[in-house]
């Protein structure tokens, strides 16, 4: 306080700094529990600022604690996006933390991704091939592509389905092989050709999947194949041989026109015997032998190409095999 010579009292002068003090972030709204199904698709949560708060008005930056399961983003208008990894399942915590560049809040959220079992990867019909005409006289061997369970690894068993009407379905189930092979007077007729339609259900004992493809198959009636068959070959043949590929058995059918010295045989891709499945004097007419893959010695051979031989008194006939354990 300033007195002036009069006795007056002069206006005081105050100098006043004001301080800005940084205030922190506040969470308005804690963010919910949130739950997933394993493999779903990415989710749009939240809004984060409608749960955060800034009371100097500032903008918030958010970040996301990485963790096992959940990919996470937050883009320009501060929505939360999350999304379970691939075949993931199980519970997590996630940290959000809200920051103004100086002071931060976090709020944490509760994840839970359910198991959902995994469907049985998808598989082909292989043979017979669609629309064929089956003129096996005994068995009639259908074959598939092999299907897996990639995540739960459970082990696969099929099904085959054989339409004949919509009336008449003939179910084959707990298959463990891929191929199978059904007696022809379960779906023969003997006197009309009979065609129907086959497909295969894989099942990992919780879900199925079904082969790609539905399969129409024309099978003759008894008396056109027995007509057939009892009629001798005009020509030396090596065929048909299936299923091939084969992992189990191999059906190896062959036709002599003439009587003569036959000699069936396996060899590897360098020419060596695996195992002889006939020799001996055959009289005219139509063979079938099969081979289950082992030797000579009774073993087992290994996965790959093989050679089929038949020798006669004249001419010798080749046909490619191949294994697949």
């Amino acid at each position: 306080m300033v007195m002036d010579s009069g006795g007056g009292i002069d206006a005081i002068a105050l100098r006043i700094n004001v301080i800005n003090l940084n205030r922190p972030p506040g969470l308005r709204e804690r963010i919910g529990d949130i739950e997933f199904d394993e493999d779903d698709d990415e989710h749009q949560i939240t809004i984060l600022n409608d749960h955060f708060t800034d009371p100097d008005g500032g903008n918030l930056l958010y970040e996301v604690q990485a963790v096992e399961g959940i990919v996470s983003r937050i883009d320009d208008e501060s929505n939360l996006y999350l999304q379970p990894w691939g075949n993931w399942n199980g519970e997590t915590d996630l940290i959000i933390t809200a920051s103004d560049g100086e002071i931060s809040v976090n709020d944490t959220i509760h994840v839970m991704v359910n198991a959902i079992n995994d469907l049985p990867t998808p598989f082909n019909l292989l043979s017979p091939a669609n629309s064929d005409t089956v003129w096996s006289r005994q068995l009639v061997g259908f074959r598939w592509e092999t299907s897996i369970d990639e995540v739960e690894d459970s082990t696969i068993t099929y099904s085959l389905q054989l339409e004949l009407s919509r009336n008449n379905v003939l179910w084959f189930r707990g298959i463990e092989d891929t191929t199978y092979y059904v007696e022809r007077e379960q779906i023969t007729d003997e006197n009309q050709y009979q065609e129907f339609t086959w497909t295969v259900w894989a099942y990992d004992g919780i879900d199925s999947t079904s082969s790609n493809e539905r399969f129409n198959l024309i099978v003759p009636p008894l008396l056109a194949i027995r007509d057939i068959v009892d009629i001798l070959p005009i020509e030396l043949s090596l065929g048909p041989i299936y299923p091939n590929p084969f992992n189990e058995v191999i059906t190896i059918n062959f036709a002599l026109p003439v009587a003569t010295k036959a000699v069936l045989s396996i060899y590897d891709p360098l020419g060596r015997q695996v195992v002889t499945l006939e020799s001996g004097d055959l009289s005219a007419g139509r063979y079938s032998y099969q081979w289950n893959g082992i030797n000579q010695k009774g073993q087992k051979v290994s996965s790959g190409l093989y050679i089929c031989r038949l020798i006669t008194t004249n001419e010798v006939l080749m046909q490619r095999l191949v294994l697949l354990r």
